[in-house]
């Protein structure tokens, strides 16, 4: 596994195990998505299958993820519940906490890549292109975590 791509996912894990979320069981189940996504780097060979379950499984993390935290948010302020929210809505309901630079590279890097590598047959993430997603992953939950407690 290139070492980008272990320091994002290990960014990804501190941040998440260390927050005031980490007792929560949705975002225990996020933290295991990641660990799928350790799973298919190291133990698959087949790159095209290996990149496809990688997006994949970091594709669920980061909307289940959008999905605690929107919703989190909502009750926070006595709005209804969201649902199940995708990355693009998550993006839009939390934009007002991020910096602009930060959503600018989850929408490019994490949620225009998931849409182009999870919609279009025979299309699959390079290296470096998990590697900017999870960059961007790493860096948005870290303000997430921040911005909303």
């Amino acid at each position: 596994m290139a070492e980008i791509f272990q320091n994002e996912l290990e960014s990804i894990f501190v941040t998440l195990r260390g927050s005031t979320w980490a007792l929560e069981p949705e975002v225990n189940t996020v933290i295991e998505e990641f660990e799928r996504l350790v799973e298919a780097s190291t133990r698959l060979r087949h790159v095209e299958r290996k990149s496809a379950l990688q997006i994949l499984f970091s594709s669920r993390a980061i909307d289940s993820l959008f999905t605690f935290v929107v919703n989190r948010n909502r009750l926070a302020n006595g709005q209804p519940l969201a649902g199940n929210v995708t990355i693009g809505q998550g993006i839009n309901e939390t934009r007002g906490y991020l910096n602009p630079f930060v959503v600018q590279d989850l929408e490019e890097h994490v949620r225009d890549n998931r849409n182009r590598y999870l919609h279009q047959a025979g299309i699959f993430p390079s290296i470096e292109d998990m590697e900017l997603f999870l960059l961007a992953t790493a860096i948005g939950i870290g303000e997430l975590v921040i911005a909303i407690p």
